[in-house]
Protein backbone atom coordinates (compact mmCIF):
# COMPACT_ATOMS: atom_id res chain seq x y z
CA UNK A 1 0.00 0.00 0.00
CA UNK A 2 2.84 2.37 0.88
CA UNK A 3 4.57 1.61 -2.43
CA UNK A 4 1.37 2.38 -4.33
CA UNK A 5 1.03 5.68 -2.48
CA UNK A 6 4.61 6.65 -3.28
CA UNK A 7 4.09 5.74 -6.94
CA UNK A 8 0.95 7.85 -7.05
CA UNK A 9 2.78 10.80 -5.47
CA UNK A 10 5.64 10.40 -7.93
CA UNK A 11 3.22 10.41 -10.89
CA UNK A 12 1.41 13.43 -9.47
CA UNK A 13 4.63 15.35 -9.09
CA UNK A 14 5.77 14.34 -12.58
CA UNK A 15 2.53 15.78 -13.98
CA UNK A 16 3.14 18.91 -11.90
CA UNK A 17 6.63 19.31 -13.37
CA UNK A 18 5.25 18.94 -16.89
CA UNK A 19 2.60 21.58 -16.16
CA UNK A 20 5.14 24.00 -14.63
CA UNK A 21 7.58 23.45 -17.47
CA UNK A 22 4.94 24.24 -20.08
CA UNK A 23 3.77 27.26 -18.12
CA UNK A 24 7.27 28.69 -17.83
CA UNK A 25 8.18 28.10 -21.47
CA UNK A 26 5.01 29.77 -22.74
CA UNK A 27 5.05 32.66 -20.25
CA UNK A 28 5.80 36.18 -21.40
CA UNK A 29 8.59 38.06 -19.64
CA UNK A 30 6.11 40.10 -17.61
CA UNK A 31 4.63 36.85 -16.27
CA UNK A 32 7.95 35.35 -15.15
CA UNK A 33 7.66 36.34 -11.48
CA UNK A 34 4.07 35.11 -11.33
CA UNK A 35 5.21 31.78 -12.79
CA UNK A 36 7.88 31.39 -10.12
CA UNK A 37 5.40 32.27 -7.37
CA UNK A 38 2.95 29.68 -8.73
CA UNK A 39 5.71 27.07 -8.91
CA UNK A 40 6.77 27.76 -5.31
CA UNK A 41 3.20 27.34 -4.12
CA UNK A 42 2.86 23.96 -5.82
CA UNK A 43 6.36 22.77 -4.82
CA UNK A 44 5.90 23.90 -1.22
CA UNK A 45 2.66 21.96 -0.91
CA UNK A 46 4.22 18.87 -2.50
CA UNK A 47 7.21 19.07 -0.14
CA UNK A 48 4.94 19.45 2.87
CA UNK A 49 6.75 22.66 3.77
CA UNK A 50 5.53 25.76 5.58
CA UNK A 51 7.74 28.01 3.48
CA UNK A 52 9.21 27.69 0.00
CA UNK A 53 11.57 30.32 -1.37
CA UNK A 54 14.13 31.25 -3.99
CA UNK A 55 17.32 33.16 -3.24
CA UNK A 56 19.43 34.59 -6.04
CA UNK A 57 23.07 35.60 -5.76
CA UNK A 58 24.21 39.02 -6.81
CA UNK A 59 27.21 39.39 -9.15
CA UNK A 60 30.28 38.20 -7.27
CA UNK A 61 28.37 35.27 -5.80
CA UNK A 62 28.46 36.10 -2.08
CA UNK A 63 25.40 38.28 -1.46
CA UNK A 64 21.94 36.70 -1.64
CA UNK A 65 18.43 38.16 -1.89
CA UNK A 66 15.16 36.40 -1.14
CA UNK A 67 13.43 37.19 -4.45
CA UNK A 68 10.40 34.87 -4.24
CA UNK A 69 8.56 33.26 -1.34
CA UNK A 70 5.46 31.18 -0.64
CA UNK A 71 4.09 30.56 2.86
CA UNK A 72 1.28 28.33 4.04
CA UNK A 73 0.48 31.15 6.47
CA UNK A 74 1.32 34.78 5.57
CA UNK A 75 2.46 35.34 9.18
CA UNK A 76 5.43 33.03 8.50
CA UNK A 77 6.91 35.32 5.81
CA UNK A 78 10.59 36.20 6.20
CA UNK A 79 11.18 37.76 2.77
CA UNK A 80 11.42 41.38 3.93
CA UNK A 81 14.13 40.45 6.45
CA UNK A 82 16.25 38.38 4.08
CA UNK A 83 17.71 40.86 1.61
CA UNK A 84 21.38 41.58 0.98
CA UNK A 85 22.57 38.63 3.08
CA UNK A 86 26.34 38.15 2.99
CA UNK A 87 25.93 34.38 3.02
CA UNK A 88 29.62 33.51 3.14
CA UNK A 89 29.91 35.44 6.43
CA UNK A 90 26.46 35.02 7.96
CA UNK A 91 26.05 31.32 7.10
CA UNK A 92 29.53 29.91 6.35
CA UNK A 93 28.70 26.23 6.97
CA UNK A 94 25.59 26.38 4.81
CA UNK A 95 27.25 28.38 2.04
CA UNK A 96 30.22 26.01 1.89
CA UNK A 97 27.78 23.25 0.92
CA UNK A 98 26.10 25.50 -1.62
CA UNK A 99 29.46 26.40 -3.20
CA UNK A 100 30.14 22.69 -3.61
CA UNK A 101 26.70 22.42 -5.26
CA UNK A 102 25.49 20.07 -2.55
CA UNK A 103 21.94 19.69 -1.25
CA UNK A 104 21.54 20.76 2.38
CA UNK A 105 19.06 18.51 4.17
CA UNK A 106 18.58 19.24 7.88
CA UNK A 107 15.84 17.05 9.45
CA UNK A 108 16.49 18.62 12.85
CA UNK A 109 18.03 22.07 13.23
CA UNK A 110 18.97 21.32 16.83
CA UNK A 111 21.16 18.45 15.59
CA UNK A 112 23.35 20.65 13.39
CA UNK A 113 27.12 20.11 13.91
CA UNK A 114 29.06 22.50 16.20
CA UNK A 115 30.66 24.28 13.25
CA UNK A 116 27.14 25.33 12.13
CA UNK A 117 26.48 27.45 15.24
CA UNK A 118 25.73 30.56 13.14
CA UNK A 119 23.22 28.59 11.10
CA UNK A 120 21.57 27.11 14.19
CA UNK A 121 21.00 30.59 15.63
CA UNK A 122 19.71 32.00 12.33
CA UNK A 123 17.33 29.10 11.68
CA UNK A 124 16.05 29.29 15.26
CA UNK A 125 15.33 33.00 14.78
CA UNK A 126 13.13 32.05 11.83
CA UNK A 127 11.47 29.25 13.86
CA UNK A 128 12.77 26.64 11.40
CA UNK A 129 12.73 23.08 12.68
CA UNK A 130 13.75 21.31 9.45
CA UNK A 131 14.86 22.49 6.05
CA UNK A 132 15.86 21.31 2.62
CA UNK A 133 17.83 23.56 0.28
CA UNK A 134 18.71 22.74 -3.33
CA UNK A 135 21.45 24.71 -5.17
CA UNK A 136 20.38 26.40 -8.39
CA UNK A 137 23.13 25.94 -10.96
CA UNK A 138 23.52 27.52 -14.39
CA UNK A 139 26.37 26.39 -16.64
CA UNK A 140 28.16 24.86 -13.66
CA UNK A 141 27.99 28.07 -11.58
CA UNK A 142 25.91 28.57 -8.43
CA UNK A 143 23.40 31.38 -9.06
CA UNK A 144 21.03 30.84 -6.14
CA UNK A 145 19.13 28.22 -4.18
CA UNK A 146 15.64 26.80 -3.76
CA UNK A 147 14.62 26.10 -0.16
CA UNK A 148 11.85 24.53 1.89
CA UNK A 149 11.32 25.14 5.61
CA UNK A 150 9.22 23.19 8.06
CA UNK A 151 8.16 25.36 11.00
CA UNK A 152 5.34 23.47 12.68
CA UNK A 153 7.06 20.09 12.92
CA UNK A 154 10.31 18.32 12.19
CA UNK A 155 10.44 16.69 8.79
CA UNK A 156 12.69 14.32 6.85
CA UNK A 157 12.49 14.39 3.06
CA UNK A 158 12.88 11.14 1.12
CA UNK A 159 15.72 10.86 -1.42
CA UNK A 160 13.16 10.49 -4.24
CA UNK A 161 11.52 13.75 -3.18
CA UNK A 162 14.90 15.48 -3.13
CA UNK A 163 15.61 14.26 -6.67
CA UNK A 164 12.27 15.57 -7.92
CA UNK A 165 12.79 18.93 -6.21
CA UNK A 166 16.24 19.23 -7.81
CA UNK A 167 14.58 18.74 -11.20
CA UNK A 168 12.08 21.45 -10.30
CA UNK A 169 14.99 23.72 -9.41
CA UNK A 170 16.41 23.33 -12.90
CA UNK A 171 13.08 24.46 -14.34
CA UNK A 172 13.26 27.59 -12.22
CA UNK A 173 16.79 28.29 -13.43
CA UNK A 174 15.55 28.88 -16.96
CA UNK A 175 13.10 31.57 -15.82
CA UNK A 176 15.59 33.18 -13.44
CA UNK A 177 18.28 33.34 -16.13
CA UNK A 178 15.83 34.87 -18.57
CA UNK A 179 14.94 37.43 -15.92
CA UNK A 180 18.62 38.21 -15.36
CA UNK A 181 19.35 38.65 -19.07
CA UNK A 182 16.33 40.92 -19.55
CA UNK A 183 17.29 42.96 -16.49
CA UNK A 184 20.87 43.41 -17.68
CA UNK A 185 19.64 44.40 -21.13
CA UNK A 186 17.29 46.99 -19.63
CA UNK A 187 20.09 48.36 -17.41
CA UNK A 188 22.45 48.55 -20.39
CA UNK A 189 19.87 50.41 -22.44
CA UNK A 190 19.19 52.81 -19.56
CA UNK A 191 22.92 53.36 -19.13
CA UNK A 192 23.28 54.02 -22.86
CA UNK A 193 20.47 56.58 -22.81
CA UNK A 194 21.95 58.31 -19.76
CA UNK A 195 25.39 58.38 -21.33
CA UNK A 196 24.03 59.83 -24.59
CA UNK A 197 22.08 62.46 -22.66
CA UNK A 198 25.15 63.56 -20.69
CA UNK A 199 27.27 63.40 -23.83
CA UNK A 200 24.91 65.76 -25.67
CA UNK A 201 24.87 68.09 -22.65
CA UNK A 202 28.67 68.00 -22.64
CA UNK A 203 28.88 68.94 -26.32
CA UNK A 204 26.48 71.82 -25.79
CA UNK A 205 28.21 73.04 -22.60
CA UNK A 206 31.64 72.74 -24.16
CA UNK A 207 30.66 74.73 -27.22
CA UNK A 208 29.05 77.51 -25.19
CA UNK A 209 31.95 77.64 -22.72
CA UNK A 210 34.54 77.80 -25.52
CA UNK A 211 32.83 80.71 -27.29
CA UNK A 212 32.07 82.51 -24.03
CA UNK A 213 35.68 82.12 -22.93
CA UNK A 214 36.83 83.87 -26.09
CA UNK A 215 34.52 86.79 -25.30
CA UNK A 216 35.83 86.96 -21.73
CA UNK A 217 39.39 87.08 -23.03
CA UNK A 218 38.47 90.16 -25.03
CA UNK A 219 36.70 91.73 -22.03
CA UNK A 220 39.70 91.16 -19.77
CA UNK A 221 42.10 92.48 -22.39
CA UNK A 222 40.13 95.68 -23.01
CA UNK A 223 39.61 96.24 -19.27
CA UNK A 224 43.34 95.90 -18.69
CA UNK A 225 44.12 98.42 -21.45
CA UNK A 226 41.52 100.85 -20.06
CA UNK A 227 42.91 100.59 -16.53
CA UNK A 228 46.43 101.23 -17.78
CA UNK A 229 45.30 104.28 -19.77
CA UNK A 230 43.28 105.84 -16.93
CA UNK A 231 45.76 105.40 -14.08
CA UNK A 232 45.13 104.63 -10.36
CA UNK A 233 43.73 108.04 -9.53
CA UNK A 234 40.92 108.00 -12.08
CA UNK A 235 37.34 107.71 -10.65
CA UNK A 236 36.58 104.73 -12.94
CA UNK A 237 39.65 102.76 -11.78
CA UNK A 238 37.76 100.77 -9.11
CA UNK A 239 34.91 100.05 -11.54
CA UNK A 240 37.32 98.55 -14.06
CA UNK A 241 38.84 96.41 -11.31
CA UNK A 242 35.35 95.07 -10.53
CA UNK A 243 34.82 94.34 -14.22
CA UNK A 244 38.06 92.34 -14.29
CA UNK A 245 37.13 90.43 -11.12
CA UNK A 246 33.70 89.52 -12.51
CA UNK A 247 35.27 88.42 -15.80
CA UNK A 248 37.78 86.22 -13.95
CA UNK A 249 34.95 84.57 -11.99
CA UNK A 250 33.05 84.00 -15.22
CA UNK A 251 36.20 82.46 -16.71
CA UNK A 252 36.31 80.05 -13.75
CA UNK A 253 32.76 78.97 -14.56
CA UNK A 254 33.71 78.35 -18.18
CA UNK A 255 36.67 76.23 -17.02
CA UNK A 256 34.24 74.09 -15.00
CA UNK A 257 31.96 73.74 -17.99
CA UNK A 258 34.92 72.76 -20.15
CA UNK A 259 35.89 70.18 -17.51
CA UNK A 260 32.35 68.73 -17.69
CA UNK A 261 32.57 68.50 -21.47
CA UNK A 262 36.03 66.90 -21.30
CA UNK A 263 37.65 69.81 -23.13
CA UNK A 264 39.49 71.33 -20.19
CA UNK A 265 43.24 71.79 -20.10
CA UNK A 266 45.19 69.29 -18.02
CA UNK A 267 48.57 67.63 -17.73
CA UNK A 268 48.47 63.83 -17.53
CA UNK A 269 51.12 62.07 -15.48
CA UNK A 270 51.50 59.03 -13.22
CA UNK A 271 50.46 59.96 -9.72
CA UNK A 272 49.41 58.51 -6.36
CA UNK A 273 45.73 59.27 -5.85
CA UNK A 274 46.07 59.09 -2.06
CA UNK A 275 48.91 61.62 -2.12
CA UNK A 276 46.85 64.07 -4.18
CA UNK A 277 43.93 63.81 -1.74
CA UNK A 278 46.21 64.05 1.32
CA UNK A 279 47.63 67.35 0.04
CA UNK A 280 44.27 69.07 0.40
CA UNK A 281 43.10 67.33 3.60
CA UNK A 282 43.96 70.23 5.92
CA UNK A 283 42.25 72.73 3.63
CA UNK A 284 39.12 70.59 3.33
CA UNK A 285 38.76 70.01 7.08
CA UNK A 286 38.24 73.75 7.47
CA UNK A 287 35.02 73.40 5.45
CA UNK A 288 33.53 70.85 7.85
CA UNK A 289 30.82 71.97 10.31
CA UNK A 290 32.21 72.65 13.79
CA UNK A 291 30.27 69.81 15.40
CA UNK A 292 31.30 67.31 12.76
CA UNK A 293 34.39 65.37 11.82
CA UNK A 294 36.22 64.18 8.73
CA UNK A 295 37.78 60.73 8.68
CA UNK A 296 40.53 59.99 6.19
CA UNK A 297 41.06 56.39 5.14
CA UNK A 298 43.97 56.23 2.76
CA UNK A 299 44.96 53.01 1.05
CA UNK A 300 47.94 51.22 2.60
CA UNK A 301 49.44 50.84 -0.86
CA UNK A 302 50.02 53.52 -3.52
CA UNK A 303 46.94 54.06 -5.70
CA UNK A 304 48.61 54.83 -9.00
CA UNK A 305 46.60 56.44 -11.78
CA UNK A 306 47.36 58.52 -14.85
CA UNK A 307 45.78 61.94 -14.57
CA UNK A 308 46.11 65.57 -13.59
CA UNK A 309 46.93 66.06 -9.90
CA UNK A 310 45.20 69.44 -9.69
CA UNK A 311 42.04 67.94 -11.18
CA UNK A 312 42.10 65.10 -8.66
CA UNK A 313 42.33 67.64 -5.86
CA UNK A 314 39.43 69.56 -7.39
CA UNK A 315 37.36 66.36 -7.58
CA UNK A 316 37.99 65.68 -3.89
CA UNK A 317 37.14 69.25 -2.88
CA UNK A 318 33.88 69.25 -4.85
CA UNK A 319 32.76 65.91 -3.44
CA UNK A 320 33.67 66.83 0.12
CA UNK A 321 32.03 70.25 -0.02
CA UNK A 322 28.81 68.61 -1.19
CA UNK A 323 29.01 66.08 1.64
CA UNK A 324 29.70 68.80 4.23
CA UNK A 325 26.72 70.83 3.08
CA UNK A 326 24.52 67.71 3.26
CA UNK A 327 25.28 67.26 6.97
CA UNK A 328 25.76 70.90 7.98
CA UNK A 329 22.71 70.90 10.26
CA UNK A 330 23.51 67.64 12.06
CA UNK A 331 25.03 67.62 15.55
CA UNK A 332 26.84 64.33 14.81
CA UNK A 333 27.93 65.20 11.27
CA UNK A 334 30.52 62.77 9.92
CA UNK A 335 32.18 62.60 6.51
CA UNK A 336 34.56 59.85 5.45
CA UNK A 337 37.02 60.07 2.56
CA UNK A 338 38.47 56.79 1.33
CA UNK A 339 40.96 55.94 -1.42
CA UNK A 340 41.81 52.54 -2.78
CA UNK A 341 41.53 50.04 -5.61
CA UNK A 342 38.55 47.80 -6.23
CA UNK A 343 37.18 45.43 -8.83
CA UNK A 344 34.04 46.33 -10.76
CA UNK A 345 31.85 43.65 -12.28
CA UNK A 346 29.67 44.16 -15.33
CA UNK A 347 26.60 45.22 -13.36
CA UNK A 348 28.57 47.89 -11.46
CA UNK A 349 29.90 49.30 -14.72
CA UNK A 350 26.42 49.29 -16.24
CA UNK A 351 24.93 51.10 -13.25
CA UNK A 352 27.63 53.79 -13.29
CA UNK A 353 28.42 56.69 -15.60
CA UNK A 354 31.12 54.82 -17.50
CA UNK A 355 30.56 54.77 -21.26
CA UNK A 356 28.60 51.67 -22.42
CA UNK A 357 30.97 48.88 -23.36
CA UNK A 358 33.67 49.94 -20.88
CA UNK A 359 35.72 46.97 -19.73
CA UNK A 360 37.61 47.29 -16.47
CA UNK A 361 39.05 44.88 -13.98
CA UNK A 362 40.62 46.99 -11.26
CA UNK A 363 39.80 50.67 -10.84
CA UNK A 364 41.14 53.32 -8.49
CA UNK A 365 38.57 55.26 -6.49
CA UNK A 366 37.97 58.24 -4.23
CA UNK A 367 34.89 57.61 -2.09
CA UNK A 368 33.25 60.38 -0.07
CA UNK A 369 30.42 59.28 2.23
CA UNK A 370 28.42 61.08 4.89
CA UNK A 371 25.69 60.35 7.43
CA UNK A 372 23.27 62.86 5.99
CA UNK A 373 19.64 62.22 4.98
CA UNK A 374 20.50 61.00 1.48
CA UNK A 375 19.49 62.18 -1.97
CA UNK A 376 15.80 62.23 -2.98
CA UNK A 377 15.04 59.84 -5.83
CA UNK A 378 13.76 62.64 -8.07
CA UNK A 379 17.15 64.41 -7.89
CA UNK A 380 19.45 61.47 -8.58
CA UNK A 381 19.15 61.52 -12.36
CA UNK A 382 20.05 65.23 -12.43
CA UNK A 383 23.03 65.13 -10.07
CA UNK A 384 25.67 65.61 -12.75
CA UNK A 385 23.78 68.01 -14.99
CA UNK A 386 25.40 71.46 -15.25
CA UNK A 387 23.51 74.20 -13.40
CA UNK A 388 21.30 71.77 -11.46
CA UNK A 389 21.46 72.62 -7.76
CA UNK A 390 19.19 72.32 -4.71
CA UNK A 391 21.16 75.00 -2.84
CA UNK A 392 20.02 78.60 -2.68
CA UNK A 393 23.46 79.87 -3.68
CA UNK A 394 24.62 76.84 -5.65
CA UNK A 395 25.82 77.10 -9.24
CA UNK A 396 25.36 73.42 -10.04
CA UNK A 397 28.80 72.95 -11.60
CA UNK A 398 30.72 71.09 -8.86
CA UNK A 399 29.51 67.55 -9.59
CA UNK A 400 29.29 68.29 -13.31
CA UNK A 401 33.00 69.08 -13.28
CA UNK A 402 33.69 65.90 -11.26
CA UNK A 403 31.96 63.80 -13.91
CA UNK A 404 33.89 65.52 -16.68
CA UNK A 405 37.22 64.86 -14.96
CA UNK A 406 36.39 61.19 -14.38
CA UNK A 407 35.27 60.70 -17.95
Amino acid sequence: MADELETAQHLAFTRLLIHLSTRMIDAEQVEADACIDEALSELGKFAGADRAYVFTLRPGGYTADNTHEWCSDPKLSQKALLQGIEVDQALPWFFAHMRRLEVVHVPDVLALPPEAHAERADFARQSIRSLLVVPLVSKGVLCGFLGFDSVRERRTWRSDDVTLLKIAGQLLIGVLERNRVERERAELEAGMREWQRLESLGVLAGGVAHDFNNLLTAVLGQASLARAALGPGHPAWSNIELIEEAARRAAELTRQLLAFSGRGTFVRARMDLSAAVREVSSLLEASMPRKGSVRWRFSDKPVEVEGDASQMRQVTMNLLLNACEAVSDASDAAVTVTTGVTKLDRSALTASFFPPGTNADEVAFIEVSDNGPGIPAEHREKLFEPFFSTKARGRGLGLAAVLGVVR
